[in-house]
Parts: C-alpha cells; structure tokens; sequence
C-alpha cells in the first residue's frame, strides 16, 4: 500500500426520537398556531486515522449533534439525495465533515 495515513470513519447514531405520540400532538397543536416538541435527530460520527506503516492510531474523535426539524425521510430516500442534503440534518452533516477536516489537518500538519 502507498498511502501515509488510513482515514476511517463509522456512523455510530443516526435514531429518531420522536414519537407517534408527538407527531399526532405536533399536528393537533398546528391547528392552534403553536407546536409541542419538533422532530429530532440523534446524530454520532466516529472518525479514526492510522498510520498505515505502524498501525498506530493518531486521531481517535466522536462527533455529536442533535438536529431538529426536517430529520424524517421516506423509506428508500438515499443519503445523498438533494433533499437530505438541503435538510438540517444534511446541514448538520456537512458541519461535522468540516471539523473532521480541520481536525485531521490539524493532526497531521506537524508530521512528516
């Protein structure tokens, strides 16, 4: 292998922690101009950098968020599609990828 640094990463919670219970109540209480509780989303990434010679792991981090709002999606619906992208969970997605960059670029500026 010809690479420096292995980059791995895993989605450790994606759960919704709505219920029924609040999307019938989010509904009813619409119909007089407030809402209960928004939808919301559990979001936990896991990202992991190696050194490929040694094995050795040099970057072990976890980011956390919880995105409320637009976080439900039909069965089916791709990760990638337009419309989670433009979600807040897509948005909250987007947010981690950055600091997973800045994080790594960190990391791996003073190494040879």
């Amino acid at each position: 292998m010809d690479a420096q640094f292995v980059v791995a990463g895993s989605i450790l919670d994606l759960s919704a922690t709505s219920s029924i219970y609040n999307q019938f109540a989010n509904e009813i209480t619409s119909l007089f101009g407030f809402h209960t509780e928004p939808y919301k989303r559990g979001l936990r990434v896991g990202l992991y950098v190696f050194d490929s010679l040694t094995g050795n792991s040099l970057l072990e981090q976890v980011y956390d968020r919880t995105v409320y709002g637009d976080v439900y999606f039909g069965t089916g619906q791709a990760f990638n599609s337009r419309e989670v992208q433009d979600s807040q969970l897509g948005g909250a997605v987007q947010e981690i990828i950055e600091q997973q960059v800045a994080d790594i670029a960190t990391k791996l500026n003073c190494l040879p």
